[in-house]
């Protein structure tokens, strides 16, 4: 028995031998750990929430002014036959209404829905010849990407909404465009503009013609098109003819017909007039009528990254000085505030962690220990939520900050437990000089089973959370793989 106990003693100390001989390679590899995790950390995207797609589909489908109940029969109905035949589908919801229908197809919780999208998007595709040729369909999945990070307002007591909406068109939104990470640009209110041909019917009736003959006339004038290859020293060149409508003379100068040698134009039929396009959204900034945009970005992209950006090439723009520009929402600002109030948390946390050490146990040394574990084991864990995909929330944050009291707690007991080894082996100064390296071994070795216990418990403890289902393990799966990872780095 006490061969095998001595054995048992030299195996174990021969572990602990082994760790101290390489202590600078194990503690090498924990700097280099600890460092990349806090570079990545200043890489990692910054969002409100984590990157969740809610298993929801919506489909919208626009035939201008049909009646709803035709949209019913030609629209509605067919598409949810086809929705009904995509795997996991659960639930469909429709909204049909005078030239329009929202369709909602909802998933089953764990469904691929990029997959189901396509395989949804296939099958309408297939009954595209069945639909009236006018309707223009979409289908898109939703997800916490689709709601805008920053709005911005355009206004003027001076300029009309068509030149206002242009601005907005043709200036600020390609400039946005051009931002890494913006999925797309919206652009609500404003007026677009457009010219009102007002026909005669008496002089329609005189030349024998109709509405359509007009009609024809202008949108066969009002292209762009080409006129074929021209050779010229040994090159080709793609000629094209222009005759898009600026103006209202050039559309009463349109051409509808030839009679007795006598060309009929628009204007001898017709009254072209400057107007706008009908506008059923209005948007207004401080009680004026105003053009509103909205940025949109890519699932995967950083908020508070491209928020930055948005907002540095806005700064070069110059807009006149009729012109009232100005942002309205800023979620990167919001999600600053948050990340910061949450950063300023963990930090005060620790801090007063320490002022406990300090007033209890009495010992710099510890303190000093816990100074380095904690920041270390936080950067390690922003490592492995880089690996995993996983971006800087208010839920990997809130686990971050629920495990640093954890983290305290088993490295207070952990290191009191070696120091309190060592000082009883000092005070009966036992085989002379005494070991730190043996205190470590002998503290470890009581200790251990506890710790690996409480360590255990508590990761037992959040791993259901991450098989949790609907929005509430969408969000809260986040937490529990952050508290995860930062007990297990912190065991380490």
């Amino acid at each position: 028995m006490r061969n095998e106990s001595t054995g048992g003693a030299v195996e174990r100390l021969s572990f602990f031998e082994h760790v101290q001989k390489h202590k600078r390679a194990l503690l090498l590899i924990a700097g280099l750990l600890t460092a990349s995790g806090a570079a990545l950390m200043l890489s990692l995207p910054v969002s409100l929430f984590p990157d969740i797609t809610f298993p929801r589909i919506v489909i919208l489908a626009d035939n201008g002014e049909e009646p709803a109940e035709r949209m019913l029969v030609e629209v509605t109905k067919p598409i949810e036959e086809v929705v009904n035949s995509v795997p996991g589908v659960h639930v469909v919801r429709s909204v049909t209404s005078r030239g329009s229908a929202e369709i909602s197809v909802y998933l089953n919780w764990g469904t691929n829905v990029l997959q189901a999208l396509q395989i949804l998007q296939g099958k309408i595709e297939n009954i595209r010849n069945t639909l009236p040729p006018t309707a223009s369909i979409n289908a898109q999945q939703m997800s916490v990407a689709v709601f805008p990070i920053e709005g911005y307002s355009l206004s003027s007591d001076k300029l009309s909404l068509v030149e206002l909406r242009d601005i907005a068109l043709l200036q600020i939104r390609p400039t946005l465009l051009q931002v890494p990470g913006v999925a797309r640009v919206e652009v609500t209110g404003g007026d677009t503009r457009e010219f009102l041909v007002t026909v005669n019917p008496t002089k329609l009736a005189q030349y024998h013609l109709d509405v359509r003959a007009v009609s024809d006339a202008i949108k066969k004038s009002n292209i762009v098109a080409s006129t074929g290859l021209v050779d010229n020293n040994y090159q080709l060149y793609l000629s094209l003819i222009s005759g898009l409508l600026k103006n209202t003379d050039e559309i009463g100068a349109v051409p509808v017909t030839v009679q007795n040698g006598t060309v009929i134009l628009v204007r001898d039929v017709a009254q072209v007039t400057p107007s706008v396009q009908d506008q059923f959204i209005r948007a207004t900034a401080h009680g004026h009528d105003a053009v509103l945009i909205n940025v949109i970005k890519q699932p995967t992209g950083s908020s508070v990254e491209i928020g930055q950006q948005v907002i540095e090439k806005l700064s070069h723009m110059k807009f006149a000085s009729q012109v009232h520009f100005e942002n309205f929402y800023d979620q990167a600002t919001y999600i600053a505030a948050s990340i910061a109030s949450t950063r300023d948390s963990i930090l005060i946390g620790i801090l007063l962690s320490m002022l406990v050490l300090m007033l209890f146990l009495r010992s710099w040394r510890i303190t000093l220990v816990m100074m380095v574990i904690v920041p270390a084991t936080i950067a390690a864990t922003f490592l492995c939520l880089f690996a995993i995909n996983e971006t800087i929330n208010i839920m990997t944050l809130g686990g971050i900050a629920a495990a640093v009291g954890l983290i305290i707690d088993d490295s207070i007991v952990v290191i009191e437990s070696i120091f309190a080894q060592f000082t009883l082996r000092r005070s009966r100064n036992e085989e002379g000089n005494v070991s730190f390296v043996v205190a470590c071994r002998e503290a470890l070795h009581e200790i251990m089973p506890a710790v690996i216990g409480s360590t255990a418990s508590t990761i037992v403890i959040h791993i259901p959370l991450g098989f949790l289902s609907g929005i509430a393990g969408a969000f809260f799966r986040s937490l529990s793989i952050t508290m995860v990872f930062a007990m297990l780095i912190s065991f380490i």
